[in-house]
């Protein structure tokens, strides 16, 4: 019997292979081992490419709330001073009557200012004496309202507005035609004093607190940073 005439094993699926064929399938598998090897680095890049990709997406996607929010440290009234503050007990029915007076309730309602925000004005005015309600991203001519309690009985309100306040809110003074008082006051922030200029308009004063309109000035001349209204509040004793 002759070599060629009897069944041999194979690994391919050839009875003889070439040197040819041979070098060919050698390269092949050299090529196999060499793109595994390759895939094998490049795919923790790859992963990490692609979360890259995902969180920036999701960075794009998040937007801060376009309603009004409250807070309960300082971040839209420079002028308030929490060492100076003291804690105040006051119910969010308090709180919305004091706006209704002020006629920025229906301002904030009008913006979509959450049920909810409102206890949050209360617990910080009776944990430090400070809260606030940012609605400078809401569409509203309200940028802002502050809340401080210099006492456990005194509440005062201060609203921020980008233009001149409405008519309501001004309880119907033409500023336009009565000049204010100027002014300089000297605000601290981040450690470093800022002096605005102001106008003033004082229409009253009594015993229970006072109402006041300041125009703001920014640093340029003759140019308005915004427009605040001020109201104090003497509340109820309590026990």
């Amino acid at each position: 019997m002759t070599e060629d005439n009897y069944p041999r094993a194979n690994l391919y699926p050839f009875t003889r292979l070439d040197n040819a064929d041979v070098l060919l399938l050698h390269n092949f598998e050299r090529f196999n081992n060499y793109m595994r090897r390759v895939m094998s680095n490049l795919l923790p890049k790859l992963s990490m490419l692609l979360l890259t990709v995902l969180g920036l997406s999701a960075c794009k996607t998040v937007q801060p709330p376009a309603y009004p929010v409250a807070n309960m440290f300082p971040t839209v009234d420079i002028t308030a001073k929490l060492d100076t503050l003291r804690p105040c007990l006051i119910s969010p029915e308090q709180l919305q009557s004091a706006m209704q007076s002020m006629h920025i309730w229906q301002l904030l309602q009008t913006a979509g200012l959450p049920p909810t925000e409102m206890p949050i004005v209360a617990r910080g005015l009776s944990e430090r004496g400070y809260a606030e309600i940012d609605a400078r991203r809401a569409s509203s001519p309200l940028l802002w309202v502050s809340f401080t309690s210099p006492a456990k009985n005194k509440l005062f309100l201060r609203a921020g507005f980008a233009k001149i306040p409405p008519y309501d809110c001004r309880q119907g003074l033409l500023l336009e035609k009565v000049p204010g008082d100027r002014n300089l006051r000297t605000l601290n922030q981040n450690g470093r004093q800022i002096l605005q200029r102001t106008a003033v308009w004082q229409p009253y004063q009594r015993d229970d607190g006072q109402f006041q309109i300041l125009q703001i000035f920014a640093d340029q001349p003759n140019t308005v940073s915004h427009w605040e209204v001020y109201k104090e509040f003497t509340l109820p004793a309590g026990p």
